[in-house]
Order: C-alpha cells, then sequence, then structure tokens
C-alpha cells in the first residue's frame, strides 16, 4: 500500500471527525485480522465499515492524540456518506492551503478517494479516480466551488452545514492497532476495572478454544472434501479473455459515432452477453430525437435517458450471445503470471492496477481453507485498440479472465478499460 494520506481533523459536538483516511476493500474478517492487518501498514488507528463492500479504514493519529482528550475520533467521509452524491465527487476546503476530496459509487466510498492536499494534488487524485472508473451513465455529479476550475459542477454547502445535515448518524470509532492500546482506551471509556478486563479476555479465550476443539472434525472434513474435489477453480466457469474481447469488440465496431446528432460518448460490454451504450445531446438536440431515429438502427430496442436529471444522456442495451466457457487451463505460477502482465502494461505505456484478493474458503467456524491458487483484480487502461494489442499479437490469455470492458470517448479521444481476474498458482 501507499505511504498514509496527510490527514485533517475537525471537531463537532465531541467528536473529532478524521480526514485522510488510507482505505481498502476487504472481505468479511475478525477484528484481529483488520486490527493486525493495519498495523502492518504503519497505521496506528483503523476502523472497519461493514457496507455493501467491506472496508478497512487506515491513519495515523498518534500525534494528534498526545495533544487532545479521550473524545472518539471517527472517519470524516464516513460520517457524511448520506449527504455526498450517489456518483460523483466532492471538494472542499479545509483551511487556505488544504482542501478535501471524497467520491463514490453506487452511494459507497470509493477507496481511491478520502484526500487531503494542495490543488494540485487534489486535482491528481481526481485524475485518478475518473481514470479508474467508467463514466455512470447519468455521468460524474461534482460538488466543488467554481474556482476550483472543474466543468459542471455544484456549489457545495459548507461542512459545517453538512455536519449538521448528518447528526444522528452513527459510525465506527477509530481504535488503537496496539491490542494493549485498545484495552486500555476500553477500560477508560467504559470504566472496566483492570481485573474486570483480563477475566472477560480469559473467558472470551477459553470459550473461543471450545468452539475450535468442537469444530475440528468438521474442519477436517471441510478441508478433506475440498481435497477431493481438487478445490473448484474459478476460471472454469469464466469465458476466455480473448474470447470476451473478439465478442465485445466485433459488437462495438458496428455502433454508430452518432444517431439523430447525439455522439457517442460511452460503450460497456459484458461478458455475460450485454452491451450497454451512451451517447451524449447535442446543442439544440432534444430526447425525442434520439428516441425516434434509434429503431433505424436497432428495431425493438427501447431508448432511455436520465430522467429526472439532466436529460443530457441517452442510452440503450443490446443483447447478444454468451461466448461459452472452456474449462480451466493450468495456470502459471505467481511471479510469471503477475510480471509477464506488469510487463505487457509497461511496454505500452497502460496504467495497470492488480490487487490480491483473499481467495481461502472458510468453514461454519470461520477456519480459513487454503486453496492452491491465487486470485486478483485488474485494471487495465489504454488508448490503443484492445484487438490490435491482444487479438492480432496473439497474447497468451492464460489465467486471466474479464468481467467487464469499457469504451469511453472523451474529446475525440478513445480510451479502453479492461477490468476481469488474474489467477496464478501459488
Amino acid at each position: 500500500m501507499e505511504k498514509l494520506h496527510n490527514i485533517y481533523i475537525v471537531d463537532h459536538e465531541k467528536v473529532h471527525y478524521v480526514a485522510g483516511l488510507n482505505w481498502e476493500i476487504i472481505v468479511s474478517q475478525s477484528t484481529r485480522r483488520s486490527r493486525k492487518k493495519a498495523r502492518g501498514e504503519g497505521a496506528d488507528h483503523y476502523l472497519v465499515w461493514r457496507g455493501d463492500a467491506p472496508l478497512l479504514g487506515m491513519t495515523a493519529l498518534s500525534a494528534f492524540r498526545e495533544t487532545r482528550d479521550r473524545q472518539p475520533y471517527r472517519s470524516l467521509a464516513l460520517h457524511l456518506l448520506p449527504q455526498l452524491p450517489q456518483n460523483g465527487y466532492i471538494v472542499l476546503p479545509l483551511s487556505k492551503t488544504q482542501w478535501w476530496f471524497v467520491a463514490t459509487l453506487g452511494g459507497q466510498l470509493s477507496p481511491l478517494s478520502d484526500i487531503v492536499g494542495s490543488v494540485e494534488q487534489i486535482k491528481s487524485a481526481i485524475n485518478v479516480f475518473i481514470m479508474m472508473n467508467p463514466l455512470p451513465p447519468a455521468g460524474w455529479q461534482v460538488v466543488a466551488p467554481e474556482d476550483f476550475g472543474l466543468e459542471n459542477t455544484q456549489y457545495p454547502p459548507s461542512l459545517d452545514h453538512l455536519l449538521a445535515q448528518a447528526k444522528g448518524h452513527k459510525t465506527p470509532r477509530l481504535a488503537p492497532t496496539n491490542a494493549k492500546a485498545a484495552a486500555v482506551l476500553w477500560l477508560v471509556l467504559l470504566g472496566i476495572i483492570i481485573a474486570g478486563h483480563f477475566g472477560w479476555q480469559y473467558w472470551e479465550q477459553h470459550k473461543e478454544d471450545e468452539e475450535i476443539a468442537v469444530a475440528q472434525a468438521e474442519l477436517a472434513a471441510r478441508r478433506a472434501a475440498i481435497k477431493s474435489e481438487n478445490g473448484h477453480r474459478p476460471w472454469a466457469d469464466l469465458p476466455r479473455f480473448n474470447t470476451v474481447l473478439q465478442t465485445c469488440h466485433n459488437h462495438w465496431k458496428t455502433l454508430p459515432l452518432s444517431i439523430a446528432g447525439w455522439t457517442f460518448t460511452q460503450a460497456q460490454c459484458t461478458p455475460a452477453g450485454a452491451l450497454s451504450v451512451n451517447y451524449a445531446l447535442p446543442e439544440g438536440g432534444t430526447v425525442a430525437d434520439f428516441a425516434n431515429r434509434l429503431p433505424y438502427w436497432y428495431p425493438g430496442v427501447a431508448a432511455a435517458f436520465n430522467i429526472p436529471g439532466a436529460a443530457n444522456m441517452g442510452s440503450f442495451t443490446l443483447s447478444f450471445t454468451a461466448p461459452s466457457t472452456t474449462g480451466a487451463e493450468n495456470v502459471p505460477s505467481n511471479a510469471i503470471q503477475t510480471q509477464r502482465f506488469t510487463s505487457f502494461a509497461q511496454r505500452i505505456n497502460a496504467a495497470l492496477q492488480i490487487v490480491k484478493q483473499d481467495n481461502s474458503l472458510r468453514d461454519d467456524a470461520g477456519n480459513l481453507i487454503d486453496v492452491p491458487w491465487n486470485t486478483y483484480t485488474f485494471t487495465f487502461v489504454t488508448d490503443i485498440p484492445p484487438d490490435r494489442l491482444f487479438l492480432t499479437q496473439h497474447f497468451d490469455d492464460t489465467g486471466l479472465r474479464l468481467a467487464q470492458v469499457s469504451l469511453t470517448q472523451r474529446d475525440g479521444q478513445l480510451t479502453y478499460t479492461l477490468e476481469g481476474y488474474l489467477y496464478a498458482a501459488k
């Protein structure tokens, strides 16, 4: 992970709200495992947000806690989440020289946001967020001061106003990553005496030992079953990378650049057999122009618009036969698989993000059952048509699977975003 972000603390109604946490998507896991992971990343405080996609928030608070009282510390981004755009981002001034950028996707906090910094740092963070995420059908909702230099923005309310609107919204506290410090803080906050604390810890350990002992037989049986099945390899259920890419290319290459003057902006293709397409409103155009002209190109396909809203985006979805799967091929080792894909991206100056996933299976008690492969998600962004990059060069797609391919036109420039999974042997 990158170094811990700069932070800024806002005091409001006996709570310290922290802007600038580092965020990471996690699978559901115990508090102890989350604390250990945060400590390994150099953080001294952490929290777990168990939303639709669980997030681990991490930061370094030690310098602030030395001079501040025992009032709770919470995430400013999570506290204001209900007040933020559904798909977009907000930029707020924190001081004369520091700004705050926080973004959402589908109402969920983006791990690429919650950044505190100068104007240049915030603009750089916004560019990364936009590059790594496909444009929503209704476009990005941007809330920022006019003098910040962003287009199509709404003027932001004050931070005090947002905090007042979020009154009553409960979010987790930031807790110390040091287990001993966490225990001391818990004692101070709840008034539990030291003897009672250690008694509780002993009882918890005793209870855990009993549960582990009871689960041993079931765990052994579960592991034996997985071993006998050779562990179902998930890439067997997904069509090959090149097959999906060829199918998507065959469909989007026939898309018209303009329909009734509305210009093409984005297409998203999935291996499930769907191609979603967006067109932008031209000057002087109407939604009726687009709706009436679309049947000429695609009879029986209905147009949709961002109404209510700006009504400046027309969209439709084409269906096609999903490409078939071919079973599970043997995948190369972890080093070979990740290095060859990374080297390929570096040779053509493409943006590549690879994130390792926790793919271990778990028994009913939550115990880990290891599998003999690693799973990664990847996002590959380039302005070179993928058919030239991969198909014409007979690219070796062993262990690669696509979840979505996006084609975006902005200022006459086409950008391709490939998202999917990379599998490698341990």
